[in-house]
């Protein structure tokens, strides 16, 4: 069962209609993915995007962006590849966390980790009909790092800000919520 968006918010699919600008979460890459890229990224079918708005308003607060990906079994850590005993070369299916923010006018308020939550779920069930053993992010930096992998996240072997979170694990996660 989807999760339900905090009260006096709505989540929805970004459409033409949404109001982008201004908004600002205080990283400008991620302010910059919202105003430029989402749109086009969505009519490629490349991401989906989902934002949160105030009800009766169009103006974007908060977004949560996912698309399909591949993890190199090789880059798996081993407490995560080890109980899979997969071949030392290959590629596992995934989910792509490609981008989360909240604008700062609404940072505080519960928005960030229901994105979280909601986007985990989403990735959750769709795995039951398209295969992803995994959710797989970038993290911006080491500050960011740390906040995911209180989700759980784990990194890559060699790649520190990419970052891992098994199907399995995200099913517990949510089943506590």
């Amino acid at each position: 069962m989807p999760l339900s968006c905090p009260a006096g918010y709505q989540i929805e699919h970004l459409n033409d209609s949404h109001i982008r600008q201004p908004f600002s979460c205080g990283k400008v890459e991620l302010d910059l993915f919202i105003s430029q890229t989402a749109g086009q990224s969505a009519r490629k079918g490349t991401s989906a995007t989902h934002v949160i708005v105030p009800v009766n308003s169009l103006q974007i607060v908060g977004y949560v962006s996912l698309a399909s990906a591949q993890v190199p079994f090789q880059e798996l850590p081993t407490e995560l590849a080890k109980p899979l005993k997969l071949p030392k070369k290959g590629l596992m299916p995934a989910t792509l966390l490609g981008r989360i923010a909240v604008d700062a006018a609404h940072q505080k308020r519960g928005l960030g980790s229901f994105l979280m939550h909601y986007a985990l779920d989403i990735c959750s069930r769709s795995s039951l009909d398209i295969g992803s053993s995994m959710v797989v992010l970038d993290a911006l930096d080491n500050e960011i790092a740390k906040l995911y992998a209180s989700y759980g996240f784990v990194p890559l072997v060699d790649h520190p800000l990419r970052m891992v979170l098994p199907m399995a694990t995200i099913r517990k996660l949510l089943d506590a919520l």
